[in-house]
């Protein structure tokens, strides 16, 4: 006889991925039982009967715990005990009262119950509950096998985790229709739509008979295969702990949304924006900031071609002021303006590294003299010609431009795709009828230039000068057949793909993509670029308003004023008697004529103006750098719009006339004994020999070849080779 416990006979049996916490086959008899048991009886069975799940997962053939049969009605003891869910054990002694426990054959049952009472999915449908659900029921390799069969139908073929699955996949309305297409049971499609048209989760038990025509035996196996597949969960009623089924919260949401009439979201308007940043290209002008203070005083540079640190603080502080909300719009810092501008101007090959001594330095080269005094229209058309230049795919990248894509690529695979142009990487690929369906690695430059154009035809429906909302923007160019990544065709007739994963044909999917690039475009591209204005408006949500520099971009041919309303227009330089130079205007060839040997001011530079000054050591710089006096003395001149102050103009004639230049070379000492012996030296040398001292002579190294030393030799000398050097270093070490 037992006391209110009964051991569990050992056990091993195969059981599939779903059978992890608890067995499946013979649930359907349990559920019409508990079906069929008064709500008073379920509450009993739940919160009264103990049950240790945690101690049943952990050891399933462990002793099951009573609980006194006193704490029931009569009435609700009966009908469990009828329904096989308790039995009663007989008290160990008079003293204690007979104890009812879970029967054996309802453990699995009852372990259910407590795992859908516990993770209550289709009440709270978060993903955290969701992932405890699976860990808990599903056998995890056995899961990720079935799941990859889904995802393998539908041609994504990469690598995953269980929780990117969930997020994309298992959360998504596609998920539904993808297992109904991988299972080919016509019966799935019934299931689903009866609890579609529900108002709300169904009975588990009521289901299997509203399909009509259907044997429900067979429609409750066709329920288990939906649960298996995670398409379907099983929960309990708050009020009455009916078993129920039905989509996941945010699936069934979708599913509903999907199956509304869809108009076509309008684009929103903000007629006074907050804010307004820059009309002008911010990289163009960090750029233009880096380079003139390149020419100013080169910087140095560490072995990874990067800056010093005292060297980006210096440079941080040429950089125009950006509004805070305007580098959280583009997600950049101070510091990283700085290395972006140093890529630039290394993409565009603008500066060298060059070797003085133990040190090097980052140098403009003859190409970044061109650029620096070059218009704003050249200025922009070089990094645009950069960008949106047609090369082949082996041809498309350079390595200077690391800095900006290796935190989109993970497998630094940067030739497939549009990155350069884009700021993101998506491709679309023509799929070409009785073909296979390419993969991301098969696009082509013809493929690139479809996208592109058809992202130009999407975003050419914003009027120039009107501030569009951003997101309003991203919602109505992507609507459905309007989406630019379809390149105008039918979504079953392009392979789309997001860095290297293949992108499914519903709307809803490619919409998500589709509103990615579109926000990494502009963020990335268009708004450094001066493509389009960037504003924010009184609920502080970016704004854009479109640009003649966009035609550019995409390649058409705009005017010169389009650039800037400032192109081609005079600046004022003011030079004044205490050496500053006040450069007035955004023409930034007298600045860049001038930066050569002048210092970029600490304070009085701003919006249009620029403050330079000159200095001794700027002067000396700039002629030990190549730069001649006389030539120093006309860009000054040339540009002074009020003439050089006399105080001004002799001094700096002065400092570049008293620069000197001299040259080293390497020389070999003769140390001779006396006087006598160095005169000996240098009459058999002659010109070869140089008199440092009464017994030094000194000669070239490359001269001391076997003929000066047959010489030597003649007139009684002969040479020991480096008996004073070793002296010397052997009295060094000895000191050390």
């Amino acid at each position: 006889m037992s006391y209110g416990s009964r051991i569990r006979p050992k056990e091993k049996e195969f059981r599939n991925h779903l059978q992890k916490a608890y067995r499946r086959e013979s649930l359907t008899i349990w559920d019409a039982k508990w079906h069929a048991l008064s709500i008073q009886a379920r509450y009993f069975f739940l919160y009264v009967v103990k049950f240790d799940v945690e101690k049943r997962l952990a050891k399933p053939n462990a002793a099951g715990t009573g609980v006194s049969i006193n704490r029931f009605p009569s009435s609700i003891l009966k009908e469990l005990i009828a329904a096989g869910l308790v039995e009663i054990a007989a008290a160990r002694s008079r003293a204690f009262s007979d104890q009812a426990i879970v029967c054996d054959e309802a453990y699995d049952f009852t372990t259910r119950l407590h795992a859908l009472q516990r993770h209550r999915l289709l009440a709270s449908g978060k993903s955290s509950e969701f992932r405890k659900y699976i860990d808990e029921v599903f056998v995890g390799n056995e899961l990720d096998g079935v799941l990859q069969s889904i995802l393998r139908n539908q041609q994504i073929l990469d690598g995953f985790q269980i929780e990117n699955v969930i997020q994309r996949y298992i959360f998504s309305s596609l998920w539904p229709e993808w297992v109904a297409a991988a299972l080919k049971e016509p019966l799935v499609e019934k299931i689903l739509e009866v609890i579609l048209q529900a108002a709300g989760p169904v009975s588990l038990v009521g289901l299997a008979g509203w399909i009509e025509g259907s044997d429900p035996a067979k429609v409750r196996e066709v329920i288990d295969t939906l649960i298996a597949h995670l398409v379907l969960v099983e929960d309990l009623e708050p009020k009455s702990w009916e078993v129920i089924v039905g989509f996941l919260p945010t699936v069934r949401e979708q599913l509903i949304r999907n199956r509304q009439p869809r108009e076509r979201p309008p684009l929103q308007v903000c007629e006074r924006p907050k804010e307004v940043g820059p009309s002008e290209s911010v990289i163009v002008n960090d750029l233009r900031g880096v380079l003139l203070e390149i020419a100013s005083e080169p910087p140095r540079v560490r072995q990874d071609q990067c800056l010093f640190s005292k060297e980006i603080e210096r440079f941080q502080t040429v950089l125009e002021p950006l509004a805070d909300w305007l580098l959280k719009v583009l997600r950049w810092t101070n510091e990283a303006r700085v290395n972006q501008a140093i890529a630039w101007a290394r993409a565009l090959q603008l500066v060298n590294d060059v070797a003085e001594g133990m040190q090097v330095l980052l140098q403009l080269n003859s190409r970044g003299h061109k650029w620096l005094s070059s218009d704003l229209a050249d200025q922009y058309q070089g990094i645009y010609n950069l960008l949106n230049a047609d090369k082949d795919r082996d041809a498309m990248f350079t390595m200077h431009l690391d800095w900006s894509a290796t935190r989109f690529d993970d497998f630094s695979n940067l030739s497939v795709t549009d990155f350069r142009f884009l700021g993101e990487h998506v491709t679309a690929v023509r799929i070409i009828n009785g073909k296979r369906v390419p993969h991301y690695w098969d696009a082509k430059l013809s493929d690139h230039k479809a996208l592109r154009a058809s992202l130009d035809e999407a975003l050419n429906l914003l009027k120039p000068g009107v501030y569009y909302r951003l997101d309003s923007v991203e919602t109505h160019l992507v609507a459905r057949e309007h989406n630019p990544l379809n390149r105008g065709l039918d979504p079953d007739q392009v392979a789309v793909f997001w860095r290297t994963r293949l992108v499914p044909t519903q709307d809803s999917a490619r919409e998500v993509i589709g509103r990615n690039l579109i926000n990494a475009f502009v963020r990335q591209r268009l708004i450094p670029l001066g493509c389009v204005q960037v504003a924010i408006d009184a609920e502080d949500q970016v704004c854009i308003a479109r640009d003649r520099r966009y035609d550019a971009y995409f390649g058409r041919e705009i005017t010169r004023e389009d650039w800037s309303p400032t192109t081609g227009a005079e600046a004022r330089v003011i030079v004044q008697p205490d050496f500053s130079v006040i450069v007035i205007g955004l023409n930034p060839a007298p600045a860049a004529d001038l930066a050569q040997f002048c210092e970029r001011a600490a304070t009085g530079s701003g919006q249009g103006a620029l403050v330079l000054k000159i200095t001794r050591d700027s002067v000396v710089k700039a002629v030990g750098l190549g730069l001649k006096p006389v030539e120093i003395l006309r860009r000054l001149q040339l540009h002074a719009s009020n003439g050089v102050p006399a105080n001004v103009l002799r001094e700096v004639e002065e400092w570049a006339n008293w620069v000197r230049q001299i040259t080293t070379s390497t020389l070999t000492v003769l140390r001779c004994p006396d006087q006598a012996t160095a005169d000996r030296v240098v009459s058999a040398l002659k010109r070869q020999a140089e008199r440092l001292s009464n017994t030094i002579v000194a000669i070239d190294l490359k001269k001391l070849t076997t003929i000066e030393r047959s010489k030597l030799r003649n007139h009684g000398i002969i040479i020991q080779k480096g008996i004073e050097t070793n002296t010397h270093q052997s009295k060094a070490k000895h000191r050390r």
